[in-house]
């Protein structure tokens, strides 16, 4: 669930859209059989309290869809709100938020290797150094899992409000905190990236950034680029550069619901729930000069974004406001759609294999 799922529990309605979505190449057509070779992973999150989470698989070649892979493999679902996966070694890990679990699979397979409990921890993101893996959870820690024995081994408290995303530069993971309930059940903002040691794992400092953080990802060895919401009011949407040197700050002036960085360029999407409407653009992170993308025609919403190194293909997932199974879309780099495939519910991460 991205920030605004969370947009979807504190506020719990939106606005139902009209289901649209076709295109002639790849045909497509979905099989059940996961012995089919796929080379991208979709992450769907389901809908919140429904135990619907799933994993689709997708052969780009063929334009086929394996649809729910992962109940195919173990005959049980993944369980409520699939909120993060990574591949890292030989395990693909996935962090399911309503039902408090890390799945850690095959990533061939999908079949179950072993499900590592998070019970009353609330997981929300996962990434990996040097054979651990790092979870945040809302409850403002950060577990470490050790990936040979698949134990939590050691966990550190954070001080700022709810973490989100991470990151690692050398030995220091980077946490964005994002926000929480008040006294009175509203929600309150935070506006720091926590600092983490990873030798002595204990939070050493805060970095001030935009008001309710949700992304933070490398730009290259000594800056960081961290993705902010605002207040989804007054309080725009944003993305800045983190300059470690100094912890100073540059703002792109670019309105962001979710990015991705590939190959120097920052590839951005802003969806407003309000009008229903997107912005595309694509930054060079060198120069900082930005291109608008034109893509869009169809897209009912937004939900995620990612960008292959490989091809320069943009993957663009709509959530079709959660009413019904969402898409995937591929972009050329310039902006042209490939084709579109159906997918599971509330699709927010595509993972390139």
């Amino acid at each position: 669930m991205n920030h605004y799922s969370r947009i979807i529990i504190a506020f719990s309605s939106l606005v139902a859209l009209l289901f649209s979505a076709c295109t002639k190449e790849p045909d497509p057509t979905t099989t059940d059989d996961p012995s089919n070779h796929y080379d991208l992973l979709v992450l769907n999150e389901g809908l919140w309290g429904t135990n619907d989470g799933s994993i689709s698989a997708i052969n780009t070649a063929e334009g086929t869809v394996a649809a729910d892979l992962f109940s195919s493999a173990n005959g049980r679902g993944l369980g409520d709100l699939a909120q993060d996966a990574a591949r890292y070694g030989n395990k693909l890990y996935v962090v399911v938020f309503g039902s408090n679990t890390l799945e850690v699979c095959n990533p061939s397979t999908l079949s179950s290797i072993r499900q590592i409990s998070f019970a009353g921890r609330s997981p929300r993101y996962i990434v990996f150094h040097e054979d651990k893996a790092y979870v945040s959870c809302y409850n403002k820690y950060i577990y470490q899992v050790d990936t040979a024995s698949l134990t939590i081994v050691d966990s550190c408290r954070l001080s700022g409000m709810q973490p989100e995303t991470m990151c690692i530069l050398g030995t220091k993971l980077y946490v964005v905190n994002s926000w929480q309930y008040d006294a009175n059940g509203s929600p309150e903002y935070d506006n720091t990236l926590s600092v983490v040691d990873l030798v002595s794992f204990q939070e050493e400092r805060k970095i001030t950034v935009g008001l309710n953080p949700f992304k933070v990802m490398p730009v290259d060895n000594s800056h960081l680029l961290v993705g902010y919401a605002g207040n989804y009011g007054s309080q725009p949407s944003g993305v800045e550069i983190i300059n470690l040197a100094d912890d100073s700050r540059t703002d792109l002036n670019t309105p962001a619901s979710g990015f991705d960085i590939c190959n120097g360029y920052l590839y951005t999407y802003s969806f407003s729930y309000t009008t229903g409407q997107a912005e595309y653009w694509k930054t060079d992170l060198s120069t900082l000069s930005k291109t608008q993308l034109p893509i869009g025609s169809g897209v009912k919403t937004a939900y995620g974004i990612k960008v292959d190194p490989a091809t320069g293909d943009i993957y663009l997932t709509d959530s079709q406001q959660f009413r019904s199974n969402g898409d995937v879309r591929c972009y050329s780099a310039s902006g042209t759609l490939k084709w579109i495939l159906e997918v599971g519910k509330g699709p927010s991460k595509v993972i390139i294999l």
